[in-house]
């Protein structure tokens, strides 16, 4: 078998996932509406190259990282795992409410 592409810690956002899964769909659509770069690997596509004898692998695998979590999307940031959809999602709500926040340099100048 060939090595498995494990998620590591310079890897900023990594998605395993299935082309037919609407929430890998979505998590893709939102970090590329955002502008945030990820590597995806279809799990289908790793058995087909025999990176994976079958896709239920993946949990053995990923198991410690993930708690053994079972469904897809699985979404790592920095080689640690976030969740799903819904915790990319929450994660992008909370960075956005973020985003103009002024730098320390720009608030610096009302000082007296």
């Amino acid at each position: 078998m060939k090595r498995f592409p494990y998620p590591r810690s310079n890897m900023n956002i990594v998605i395993y996932g299935k082309k037919k899964c609407y929430f890998c769909k979505a998590a893709k659509n939102l970090l590329d509406k955002v502008g945030l770069s990820y590597t995806y690997y279809d799990i289908n596509d790793l058995v087909k190259k025999k990176i994976l004898k079958k896709p239920g692998d993946i949990i053995d695998i990923l198991g410690n990282k993930t708690n053994n979590y079972k469904t897809v999307p699985m979404i790592f940031i920095y080689g640690d795992f976030l969740g799903g959809f819904t915790q990319l999602h929450e994660l992008i709500n909370h960075m956005m409410h973020f985003k103009n926040v002024p730098t320390l340099n720009e608030l610096s100048k009302n000082f007296n």
